[in-house]
């Protein structure tokens, strides 16, 4: 009895994972990004020019190859909000939403026109991570629009059933990240998302 009890109140994590077929194309990436420096480097020597131009542009291509590599991101149901935490090349971001304020989470689709008006949207997810995109919208305190968090979690998160003991909102969450539903009596505030 005493495990369970001290289970229910620990935080569950969940994180972002680089998928293996992913890498081949990272690593024809890299291959292409040292073919391009060896061109411009033949073509500076030949020339007998320092390519400016051609270099700051190998450096913003190298940088996003290791940040697409080497982002990770790590989702944590405190007690009372969720946490997220992206981290990359030489850069964190940190996003804490409490559940209060959640409104729903669904599966993302890329729509024209959008039911809802997005004031911020945050993509806290890693690109090497080859799981489902899942749409969080959470209440910012405006009557016109909504935050949108973008994130990849498993389907079924932290391989934990919902048990009727446990906090409601977190719950719910853990629900509606579960089975893509909405959240409506959350924050007083619901949505029709067709």
């Amino acid at each position: 009895m005493a495990k369970t009890d001290a289970a229910s109140t620990k935080d569950f994590v969940d994180h972002s994972y680089f998928y293996k077929p992913y890498s081949i194309a990272a690593a024809i990436g890299f291959i292409l990004w040292a073919a391009y420096v060896c061109w411009t480097g033949y073509w500076g020597i030949m020339k007998g020019r320092l390519p400016v131009i051609d270099i700051g542009m190998q450096l913003a291509i190298l940088w996003w190859l290791l940040d697409t590599v080497r982002t990770k991101t790590v989702y944590r149901l405190e007690k009372d909000r969720l946490y997220m935490l992206k981290t990359g090349l030489w850069r964190k971001q940190e996003l804490s939403i409490a559940y209060d304020d959640i409104f729903g989470v669904h599966h993302f689709k890329n729509q024209l026109m959008k039911p809802v008006t997005y004031r911020y949207t945050y993509h806290q997810y890693a690109k090497m991570d080859n799981r489902p995109i899942w749409s969080l919208l959470y209440d910012i305190g405006s009557t016109q629009k909504v935050g949108r968090v973008l994130m990849k979690a498993s389907e079924t998160p932290y391989g934990k059933e919902i048990t009727d003991n446990e906090h409601p909102p977190r719950a719910g969450v853990l629900f509606c990240w579960k089975n893509g539903c909405e959240v409506s009596s959350w924050g007083g505030a619901s949505f029709d998302w067709g």
